[in-house]
């Protein structure tokens, strides 16, 4: 069956990346979760893109599933990380720090 235009997985990764610039990130984050069906697109679009690592924030009481999911594909868990983001909030910008996992594709 023909995908049009991308999968979900591939929609995620794009918007993670598209994120990731907007709040003028140093590395990739992906904040969102995956379901098992979106995993294997997701970690092939960054590959094709030539993304060669992310940091994983997603807070959610699932995200197990997503880091064991992202070692089945072939990611390596680096090391536990805090990012800084810059987030646009009540018409100023705000840095935040975030918890994540660094994860080697």
């Amino acid at each position: 069956m023909h995908k049009f235009p991308f999968t979900q997985g591939e929609n995620k990764a794009c918007r993670a990346w598209a994120n990731s610039i907007r709040t003028r990130q140093t590395e990739m984050e992906m904040s969102d979760f995956l379901f098992d069906t979106e995993v294997a697109d997701f970690i092939g679009a960054l590959r094709k893109a030539g993304i060669t690592s992310f940091v994983y924030t997603n807070t959610s009481t699932a995200i197990m599933e997503n880091i064991h999911a992202f070692v089945a594909e072939g990611c390596k868990t680096n090391n536990l990380c805090t990012i800084t983001r810059q987030e646009e909030r009540w018409g100023g910008e705000e840095t935040l720090e975030v918890q994540g996992i660094r994860f080697t594709v």
